[in-house]
C-alpha cells in the first residue's frame, strides 16, 4: 500500500490544494469547484470556505449597484456641459460663480436666477438646485435648460414632457402649497415653492 505522502506527491498539479488555494483568491467559481471535487477538508469547512468564496466574488457586483453615478464629476464639467447646451438651444445666460463652501457652489445667471450645485466631498456632484424669482419667460427657458442638461440624450419633447409633468405650464397648479416630483431613469426633477427663495428645480440622480 502507498504511503499517503507518496499518493500526494502523484497528484497532478490541479489536483494539489494549493492550485484550489489560488482560485479561491482570483476566479471563487473555479477554487469552489475544486474544493468540493478534491474533498480536501470535512463538508463544514468546504460549506464555510464556500460561502466566504461567494461572498468574495459577489460583493464587487453588490458596490456597483449601490454606487450612485454623479450628475457631473466636478464644476469644470458642470460649467463645460451648462454652456455647451446654452449655446445648443440659445439661450443668453452665463454662470457668474458667486460663493463656495465645502458643499455647495452657488453661481447666478441673471439678477433673479441662481443654480446650486451641491457636490460631496470628492467635489462630485449629484444635485444642482436652480432658484427662480419673479416671472417670465427666463425662468421657463433656465428650467428647460436644466432639465436637459441633466441628461443629454433626451430630446426638446422629452424636456417639455418632464415640464408638463412638473405642472410648469399649469396656470391653476398651487405651488406654494404644493410640489411635484418626476423620474425618469437615474434622475429625478422635483419642483416646489419656497416664500423666501421662490420657486426651486431640483435635479438629483439616484439609484
Amino acid at each position: 500500500m502507498r504511503h499517503r505522502s507518496e499518493q500526494q506527491g502523484n497528484k497532478r498539479f490541479y489536483q494539489k490544494a494549493w492550485f484550489m488555494w489560488v482560485f479561491l483568491i482570483i476566479f471563487p467559481p473555479v477554487g469552489i469547484f475544486l474544493l468540493w471535487k478534491q474533498k480536501i477538508f470535512k463538508k463544514p469547512t468546504r460549506f464555510i470556505l464556500t460561502t466566504v468564496g461567494v461572498l468574495y466574488f459577489a460583493s464587487p457586483f453588490f458596490l456597483v449597484a449601490n454606487t450612485t453615478i454623479p450628475l457631473f464629476y466636478n464644476h469644470e464639467e458642470f460649467v463645460e456641459a451648462y454652456q455647451a447646451e446654452a449655446k445648443e438651444v440659445d439661450v443668453p445666460f452665463e454662470l457668474k460663480q458667486a460663493e463656495e463652501t465645502d458643499h455647495s457652489i452657488t453661481s447666478k445667471l441673471s439678477e433673479d436666477l441662481t443654480i446650486i450645485e451641491n457636490k460631496d466631498d470628492a467635489g462630485q456632484i449629484h444635485e444642482v438646485v436652480l432658484v427662480g424669482q419673479g416671472e417670465g419667460s427666463d425662468i421657463v427657458l433656465a428650467m428647460g435648460l436644466t432639465i436637459g442638461l441633466a441628461n443629454e440624450d433626451q430630446s426638446i419633447d422629452e424636456v417639455k414632457e418632464i415640464m408638463n409633468e412638473l405642472k410648469l405650464f399649469d396656470e391653476n397648479y398651487d405651488f406654494e402649497n404644493n410640489e411635484t416630483t418626476v423620474e425618469r431613469d437615474t434622475i429625478r426633477y422635483n419642483m416646489k415653492y419656497k416664500q423666501s427663495e421662490g420657486l426651486l428645480l431640483t435635479v438629483s440622480k439616484v439609484n
